[in-house]
C-alpha cells in the first residue's frame, strides 16, 4: 500500500498519481490534503508517517527509533520497496532527502528491471 500526503501546491500532482495508481490497479491511502484550499503539510505528513510506522499499510516493514531501515540501496526489508529523506532518519536536510531520492529511485528502476512489475 502507497501512502499519499501533499500540502495544496501538490494537490494537482499528487490527483495525477491518483489517477495513475487507479488505473493500475493499486493500492494506497490519501492522508491530504483533499483541495487546493491553502494548508500546512506537516499534518498530512505525520498522519501517513504514523500509519507507515504502525505497520497498517506495510507490514513486515523495519523501523528503529521511529525511523524506516534501509541500506545502501534504500530498500527497505520489505522486498520492492524503498525509502529516503526524513523518513529514513536524521540528519532531516533537504540534500540528504535529494540524494537518497535519486538513490531510491534508480534502485526501484532496476528491481524492476530484474523482477518485472509484480
Amino acid at each position: 500500500m502507497i501512502a499519499l500526503g501533499s500540502d495544496h501546491g501538490g494537490y494537482a500532482l499528487k490527483q495525477h498519481i491518483i489517477e495513475y495508481l487507479d488505473a493500475h490497479g493499486l493500492d494506497y491511502r490519501d492522508f491530504g490534503c483533499h483541495s487546493t484550499e491553502s494548508c500546512d503539510y506537516p499534518v498530512f505528513a505525520k498522519a501517513a508517517a504514523e500509519a507507515v510506522a504502525s505497520g497498517d499499510l506495510l507490514p513486515g516493514l523495519t523501523l528503529e527509533k521511529g525511523a524506516i531501515q534501509v541500506d545502501r540501496s534504500m530498500a527497505t526489508s520489505v522486498p520492492g520497496v524503498f525509502a529516503a529523506g526524513d523518513a529514513t532518519g536524521a540528519p532531516l536536510q533537504v540534500s540528504k532527502a535529494v540524494g537518497e531520492g535519486l538513490i531510491a529511485a534508480l534502485s526501484a528502476c532496476e528491481y524492476l528491471d530484474r523482477n518485472g512489475s509484480k
